[in-house]
């Protein structure tokens, strides 16, 4: 007996005559398989909906006046507010106007709620930016130019949308740019009356502070200092005056009574020789009525002397009005000499009044700049705490008032459609060919996916089906030689009804087939959706 030998395994080699054979083999499936699958897909193109698209071209104009002259308070890339203003343009309450007004999706809304109609429509509206053929535009200059698209499937009402959704963007725009401008004006103006509110209290504070400390105040140290120096020299030499004038006025006064004493020593041998006469002038009027009752009490009323004193007294008493004005400066005497001495002391002795007077009101004065100079550091410091919040109110304020100038100028220069605004430069037009389905696309689509997906599906089923029809198979499936091969033997009754299956199979392939290309000549003379209308 023979003794099989292990057969060592090999390498798996491409080999097209297998493939060819599964081709072979499965050529019905093959065919069925890709008919269907043409046929669906030729059915699809002829009953899709026809969907058109309208576009307007949308320009972004920069403002008019340059903005080294006025600057625009709305900020943002134009990306960014083409986005804020789609989602108001695509809002539920103007979407529903365009609905009602262009009388769109007629059928949805008898079945679907409005909001499923809005939802849909803002799914046929899109932002495309223009392309500019070989260039390549940096973040800054994106969306400078766009197109507003809106697809449906009446060609007439997709353009009239088109359009009334690029006019309302245009306006949205406008309106978005100027109450922004707006808003920020009057935001900055109640910003600024805050804050001038804010600086006129730190202005009066600061008015009340340096009102309240005048003399203390920094600026004013110098002058202090002058002023105190001057003081001082004036009291010194003040000081040096009064000493002169209370010298003088003790020379006076010695000299006074030294003539005091040589009058009494004169009246006195003037008395002892009889002559009392010639001192009653040297006596005061008080003196001499002291004197007259002296003589009444001694002598009769006829008595020289009596009669001398009362004749004095009555003289004396005409001069009351002299002998008032001189009571300021003394008593007169009568002697000139003794009355000029009275004289000068007096007017020593009011001098040194008054000087010393004019001493204790400079030394006043210098305590007062002395305590002005002392509190210069501390009054120095509070005012700077008081000035830097006034400055920094200041400078705020007037920032402020220049923002409020410029958003006033930009406000002004929107409302007169100055600046940056959106212009529709190319109008939407009646789409004369649908846009959906493609067929340029889709017809290449469905053939490839026939003819693939049938023949994947044929090498599938080979695959996987427990039949073996090369001996190479078996060999590597049971590790067995394989001794001879057998073909497959029919009888003539079995050969006649696999050519009658043949047949049967060829003339439905045929059939199938010719109704393929009968709706490929239909879309490709009508059209896709020709049966759309069908449905």
């Amino acid at each position: 007996m023979t003794q099989i030998q292990d057969i060592p395994e090999q390498q798996p080699q491409f080999n097209i005559y297998q493939y060819i054979q599964v081709i072979i083999r499965r050529r019905w499936l093959i065919t069925f398989t890709a008919m269907v699958i043409l046929m669906a897909g030729f059915l699809f193109c002829l009953f899709s909906p026809l969907v058109y698209q309208a576009s307007t071209l949308i320009v972004t104009v920069p403002q008019k006046v340059p903005e080294t002259y006025v600057h625009s308070t709305v900020t943002g890339s134009t990306e960014d507010r083409i986005r804020s203003i789609l989602q108001e343009v695509t809002s539920r309450t103007y979407l529903e106007k365009l609905i009602k007004k262009f009388d769109l999706y007629p059928e949805m809304r008898n079945k679907y709620p409005m909001q499923t109609v809005v939802e849909e429509m803002k799914k046929a509206i899109q932002i495309e930016e223009a392309k500019l053929a070989g260039k390549k535009r940096d973040r800054k200059s994106r969306f400078l130019s766009f197109n507003l698209i809106y697809e449906g499937s009446n060609p007439e009402k997709v353009a009239q949308v088109a359009n009334a959704l690029a006019n309302r963007f245009v306006e949205q725009n406008l309106e978005l740019r100027t109450t922004q401008s707006e808003n920020t004006a009057k935001f900055l103006d109640s910003q600024l009356k805050n804050i001038y509110v804010q600086l006129k209290k730190r202005e009066e504070a600061l008015k009340n502070y340096k009102l309240a400390h005048m003399g203390e105040l920094p600026e004013q140290t110098a002058g202090n200092v002058a002023t105190l120096t001057a003081l001082q020299q004036q009291l010194q030499s003040l000081e040096e005056n009064i000493r002169r004038a209370e010298d003088r006025a003790m020379l006076l006064r010695q000299q006074l009574a030294d003539e005091g004493i040589a009058m009494r020593a004169a009246a006195s041998t003037e008395s002892k020789d009889g002559h009392a006469t010639s001192s009653i002038n040297a006596l005061s009027l008080p003196e001499m009525r002291e004197r007259l009752k002296i003589l009444r009490s001694r002598y009769t009323a006829r008595h020289p002397d009596v009669i001398a004193l009362e004749k004095a007294i009555e003289e004396r008493e005409k001069l009351s009005g002299q002998e008032k004005t001189q009571e300021k400066v003394g008593r007169l005497t009568g002697n000139p000499a003794l009355d000029a001495l009275k004289f000068q002391l007096k007017s020593a002795e009011l001098d040194i009044s008054q000087m010393k007077e004019e001493r204790k009101h400079l030394k006043e004065q210098i305590a007062k700049y002395q305590q002005r100079i002392e509190n210069a550091p501390k009054r120095e410091q509070e005012l700077i705490d008081l000035t830097r919040d006034y400055e920094n109110l200041k400078q705020t304020y007037d920032s402020l008032l220049q923002r409020k100038l410029e958003a006033e100028q930009a406000a002004a220069l929107e409302r007169r459609q100055q600046g940056a605004q959106f212009r529709i430069v190319d109008p939407a037009k009646v789409p004369e060919r649908p846009v959906k389905p493609k067929l340029k696309k889709l017809l290449p689509m469905v053939v490839v996916l026939a003819f693939g997906g049938a023949i994947g599906l044929a090498f599938a089923l080979d695959l996987l089906s427990p039949y073996f029809y090369d001996p190479d198979d078996v060999t590597k499936a049971f590790n067995l030689p394989v001794l001879a091969c057998i073909p497959l033997l029919l009888t003539e009754q079995e050969q006649r009804a696999r050519r009658r299956k043949e047949m049967l199979l060829l003339g439905t392939s045929l059939a199938g087939y010719t109704v393929v290309f009968s709706l490929l000549a239909i879309i490709l003379l009508k059209g896709p959706g020709a049966f759309s209308g069908l449905i």
